[in-house]
């Protein structure tokens, strides 16, 4: 009788439960009574005792000890039985009904026991006994209503043998005594009818909050459930898109070096505007498939700043390089503002993202300018209670409306202004959501500034802390500013010797076709060993090799520092430019630290010249 649901959880117990859910109620239930049983036997061995104590003057030493001895070991049994329950517990999913029956049985006891003390004390012509014994039962059962009511079968079993057996007692002394404790007893019964029906209550509610917590659980377990999935289904996409990166990088830079040679070999024909149009829109969308995979490989993880002390005048230079031309097409002005700064400026920063945050902040403000200029400048500031130097983009374009302020970072997201075109030359919403995220890599953010309103053109800003070294650092890639050409004309390419290694076919003769339309003399290999053998044939021949272009990643896992080795020892000063579509933030560094430029896939036909006519 003692374990039906009835006698467990009350009347209000919800038969829509599963049995799945309704075990686990039973079992939180039965967690909850044994941390309540524990709780007494604390009580039981602090205050039997003092109980003991107090009445062995009234009903004598042998009755009020001995059955305090009795309810101690019947609490020290309890406590043991609760120690073996945590250790089943401990070890696996357990069947708490069992349980719950051993720990009922045990308050009956304990609860009988109590009636070793109460017939003395009845019997005791001494009043004063009859108090004590009314005050330690009512101290007794109001306890064991607050510590077990989650499980009411324990409370009933408990203050039961002890309220019924004391209103008993009281009962049948009543005619020795004539002291009125009929009245007592009745009071007993209606305490124990009280004591009954607030358990229901507090079970019942007790019963509502642990479904609730439950149910709660297991809808935040839904959730996590989904949300891992999601996030395991996103960075499998941005795994794949990371690791794919130089496989879908290859055949747009194929597309774009073969589109430039077309267009070199086209100069002056009636071909050349369409093949104008096709190569702007090569570079578009190169631009595009740059920008999304540099996005998946940051959400990925596959993107590391490393923090090196970089020099501010080579990206200066580099930034005048690239973009002076584009601006002087879009009849824009293009001014450089560094600092009055004498000696080396440098900037704590991963020198290639750097390079590519004011990258992405200079075109999106040559694009998006229709007339006026363009500024880039460095000034002093204060970043962390340190020095620092705050990297300025400035343009006299239309501004950035309020509405628009915070969205423009998000990814592929554009503030439709009525002067912009529809073309691609518009971008694809990327610029500033790369150039963030590249910014925050490096510990930083990209700004916009708060006077860059509507009609009164925008300014975005990025800051670094200042940083001291001893040792001139450039960009990757870039050499340093020094050996930049200022208005002289460029050096021609012509009859420039250059071994191309690739193993990928399109990209190797796409390059080759460029490279020869400048009027270079080219070869091409596959990997190590081929290029090995063409250097040393050349060594021979009294023409080596003056400049190498091999691709990172090769067959059979061969790399490009394993080509650099298999020709360098047949061309001396070679000059070497490594290409990739997927090398990491950590392998660019160790490129430019020993002296290898880098050009990111897919190569831009303007930038590789540059680098060709800077290095000649």
């Amino acid at each position: 009788m003692i374990d039906r649901p009835a006698l467990m959880w009350g009347s209000t117990a919800a038969s829509a439960d599963t049995p799945a859910r309704q075990l686990q109620l039973e079992r939180e239930a039965l967690a909850l009574l044994a941390k309540g049983a524990r709780a007494m036997g604390v009580s039981s061995a602090l205050g039997v005792p003092l109980a003991a104590w107090l009445l062995q003057g009234f009903i004598g030493v042998g009755w009020a000890w001995g059955t305090a001895a009795l309810m101690l070991l019947a609490t020290a049994e309890r406590s043991y039985f609760l120690h073996r329950l945590k250790k089943a517990a401990a070890s696996g999913p357990i069947e708490p009904r069992g349980w719950a029956r051993g720990i009922v049985w045990r308050c009956l006891l304990v609860g009988m026991l109590f009636n070793g003390w109460n017939y003395p004390a009845m019997q005791s012509p001494e009043f004063m006994a009859a108090i004590y014994m009314f005050s330690i039962a009512l101290m007794v059962a109001t306890n064991a209503m607050t510590q077990l009511c989650v499980w009411p079968a324990a409370v009933w079993a408990y203050i039961t043998p002890l309220l019924w057996g004391l209103a008993w007692q009281l009962w049948t002394v009543q005619d020795a005594h004539g002291d009125g404790r009929l009245a007592g007893g009745v009071f007993l019964l209606v305490l124990w009818g009280m004591l009954v029906a607030a358990t229901q209550r507090f079970a019942a509610s007790m019963q509502r909050e642990l479904r609730t917590r439950l149910r709660n659980e297991e809808l935040m377990d839904e959730v996590d459930e989904k949300r891992r999935l999601a996030e395991a289904a996103s960075a499998a996409k941005s795994r794949f898109l990371a690791a794919a990166s130089h496989d879908l990088r290859q055949p747009v830079h194929a597309m774009s070096l073969l589109g430039e040679a077309l267009r070199e070999q086209l100069k002056g024909s009636p071909q050349a505007p369409l093949m104008q149009q096709m190569v702007a829109g090569v570079d578009n969308f190169s631009e595009l498939v740059d920008e999304v995979l540099d996005l998946a490989r940051m959400d990925a993880g596959a993107v590391q700043a490393h923090m090196l002390p970089t020099e501010v005048a080579a990206l200066l230079a580099r930034t005048e390089a690239s973009f002076r031309p584009t601006a002087a097409e879009r009849g824009l002005a293009f001014w450089l503002r560094p600092p009055a700064h004498g000696g080396q400026l440098l900037v704590l920063a991963d020198a290639a993202l750097l390079w590519r945050v004011i990258g992405n902040l200079v075109a999106n403000a040559v694009r998006y300018t229709p007339g006026g200029g363009v500024m880039l400048a460095v000034r002093r500031a204060r970043m962390d209670g340190e020095p620092a130097w705050r990297f300025e983009v400035r343009d006299s374009g239309p501004g950035i409306a309020e509405p628009h302020r915070e969205a423009i970072f998000d990814e592929f997201y554009q503030a439709h202004d009525a002067h912009r075109s529809r073309t691609g030359a518009d971008g694809h919403g990327l610029g500033l959501a790369v150039a963030r995220r590249m910014a925050r890599l490096m510990g930083t953010d990209v700004r916009l500034h708060p006077d860059s309103k509507r009609g009164a053109g925008s300014v975005f800003s990025v800051t670094l802390k200042a940083a001291i070294s001893s040792t001139p650092l450039g960009l990757p890639g870039m050499p340093h500013p020094e050996a930049l050409p200022s208005s002289a004309p460029a050096p021609q390419l012509r009859g420039l010797r250059i071994l191309v290694v690739d193993d990928d076919p399109a990209a190797c003769q796409a390059l080759q076709a460029l490279l020869q339309s400048w009027g270079a003399q080219v070869a091409t290999a596959v990997d190590p060993l081929s290029a090995a053998d063409l250097a040393s044939t050349a060594c021979q021949a009294g023409q080596p090799w003056q400049v190498l272009i091999t691709d990172h990643w090769l067959a059979a896992g061969a790399l490009s520092k394993d080509v650099v080795d298999a020709v360098s020892p047949h061309a001396p000063g070679l000059r070497v430019a490594v290409v990739s579509g997927g090398a990491s933030a950590h392998e660019v560094a160790a490129l430019g630290q020993s002296g290898v430029a880098f050009l990111p896939k897919p190569v831009r036909a303007r930038a590789l010249r540059e680098w060709l006519e800077l290095t000649t």
